[in-house]
């Protein structure tokens, strides 16, 4: 959410942070969309853990690097985290048309779409907050501990053998 600022807070140049978090983390997101797109609906369950784990990961090194690292590494940092954040829009995309009813897919769609997005734009305002009381590494390590319960979720509901699909009307 607050990536651009971050940026230009550490002295990074408008039209480079255009450049980096723009093009740069639109390309490496898209392109890691694209890919994730190709994995068989099959295997949507196995690799959500996995891409949960990936954002718990690249949020947290984030948060590593904007406190003590130096902007190589900052720049690593967040191209890990465009990569991890395409692979999860193309899984949400896969859940929400899993979760969507044949005969309302359109109607369905519009409304977890919706929901996802509310999501996200409640989250803007609370990682304000994070940002003004604790600065950069702290929003961003709360944001990793709610990305890592969120994958500790996912986690326990597939040992537990619940299927992404349970409770889904046919």
């Amino acid at each position: 959410v607050y990536l651009k600022p971050l940026l230009l807070d550490r002295g990074f140049p408008a039209n480079e942070v255009a450049l980096i978090a723009g093009v740069g983390g639109g390309a490496l997101g898209a392109a890691a969309s694209l890919a994730a797109g190709f994995v068989p609906r099959s295997r949507v369950p196995n690799i959500l853990p996995l891409s949960a784990g990936a954002n718990v990961a690249a949020l947290a090194l984030l948060a590593v690097a904007t406190a003590h690292a130096s902007d190589p590494w900052l720049l690593t940092a967040t191209a890990l985290l465009a990569i991890a954040m395409g692979v999860a829009s193309s899984l949400a995309f896969a859940l929400m048309m899993e979760f969507a009813r044949d005969s309302w897919r359109a109607a369905d769609y519009g409304l977890q779409a919706s929901l996802f997005t509310l999501g996200r734009i409640a989250v803007a305002p609370l990682a304000g907050l994070l940002l003004d009381r604790f600065g950069y590494p702290g929003m961003l390590a709360a944001l990793a501990v709610a990305a890592l319960l969120v994958a500790l979720l996912i986690s326990t509901r597939r040992r537990c053998g619940i299927s992404l699909t349970d409770g889904v009307p046919p």
